[in-house]
């Protein structure tokens, strides 16, 4: 099912809205200096912000990873086939 631009915007609206705001007051309380204070999860869980502060740098390292070994690729694939880049992303897209 494909969908709207419009569809698509709305949904990334709803979900990033409370996750920036959720990264934004983890920001505030290591910014103020209470990253050893903790908030309680759904499950009644105390967990310190230093956590999730952990855990966004953590994916954000690996999602950076990922574009450095998905460029590599392709300049490896660009060199061994003697065409650019762009065309062999542009071909790769083609075939799926």
């Amino acid at each position: 099912m494909r969908r709207s631009p419009g569809q698509r915007i709305l949904i990334s609206i709803v979900v990033g809205l409370p996750i920036a705001a959720f990264g934004l007051s983890v920001y505030l309380h290591i910014h103020d200096g209470h990253a050893a204070d903790t908030y309680q999860n759904l499950y009644g869980w105390h967990i310190p912000w230093s956590t999730p502060a952990s855990f966004a740098a953590a994916f954000a390292l690996i999602g950076l990873g990922a574009l450095m070994v998905r460029w590599w690729q392709l300049w490896r694939r660009s060199r061994l086939e003697g065409i650019s880049m762009r065309q062999v992303a542009k071909e790769l897209k083609d075939d799926s």
